[in-house]
């Protein structure tokens, strides 16, 4: 997942390092070569010297959610359209309206409360992650 100067660290509250080494992926928006950088204390990232950008691979954002010991401030999420209860966003599913809950997208589907967070997706993860869950 790519990042725009200082929207990694704004979406996770971590420090970017400044980048070193060079790596193979190029930049996105800039065609520079990224670097090796540090988000936090010890995800290794890619980063861009040029534009500030910053490339988050899978397992970064698994570490990402992982790490994180924060919760949601009262009110955030989304009111399911199905059943009209507050959900977190990580189990919003899209319909042609709106979003609903897990649930409600598969009535004989578990619950998050029911599945075990290890089985959630890592987008999922971090999509709650961000969101404080």
């Amino acid at each position: 997942m790519w990042f725009d100067a200082a929207e990694v660290e704004r979406a996770t509250g971590e420090r970017l390092s400044a980048p070193g080494g060079a790596t193979r992926r190029t930049c996105p928006r800039c065609r520079a070569a990224l670097a090796q950088a540090t988000l936090g204390a010890r995800i290794a990232v890619e980063a861009c010297a040029s534009c500030q950008g910053a490339f988050l691979e899978a397992r970064d954002l698994d570490a990402l959610a992982k790490a994180s010991t924060t919760r949601a401030p009262p009110g955030t999420g989304f009111v399911c359209e199905g059943c009209g209860q507050r959900r977190p966003f990580s189990e919003g599913q899209p319909t042609l309206t709106a979003l609903v809950c897990a649930a409600c997208a598969t009535p004989d589907a578990p619950t998050a409360e029911e599945k075990p967070a290890a089985s959630r997706s890592v987008f999922s993860r971090f999509v709650g992650w961000l969101s404080g869950e």
